[in-house]
């Protein structure tokens, strides 16, 4: 069974498109080939720009998941110099990560890219943290 890709408008066998449950086909309508060219294309636009073209994706992407306006965020961040944890300078936009309570949505403070990584990986649990600092302690 063949299937014309939606993109490229070549005629592929089924098996050129990846599954898609919801499809009447149950494949994408879009080929595996131009669906990985589109995912190189976001990820290069997202990642692999400019300063600037990073730091207002970053953005974008806090004030849709957060609901921090740009002004609000550019404000904090002028704000904070330092990681609140470490106390390490940023470096980079990458390092400086706005941390906020994964339950509540509550912003907290900014925090560099390891620190706001560990505290994930504890899963923002002080009793656990806490443990872990006895551990190394004492080991």
């Amino acid at each position: 069974m063949e299937k014309v890709c939606s993109t490229c408008s070549n005629l592929k066998p089924l098996t050129e498109f990846y599954k898609h449950k919801t499809s009447k086909d149950k494949h994408n309508s879009v080929c595996k080939v131009c669906s990985h060219k589109r995912s190189l294309e976001t990820y290069h636009a997202k990642y692999k720009g400019t300063d600037k073209q990073k730091q207002a994706a970053k953005i974008g992407r806090i004030r849709r998941e957060l609901g921090v306006s740009k002004d609000e965020y550019l404000s904090l961040s002028e704000q904070q110099t330092h990681c609140a944890v470490c106390e390490k300078e940023f470096t980079s936009t990458f390092d400086k990560q706005l941390d906020h309570c994964h339950t509540t949505g509550r912003i907290r403070k900014f925090l560099c890219h390891k620190c706001n990584k560990g505290l994930g990986l504890f899963l923002d649990d002080p009793k656990l943290l806490l443990k872990a600092a006895n551990y190394l302690e004492n080991n």
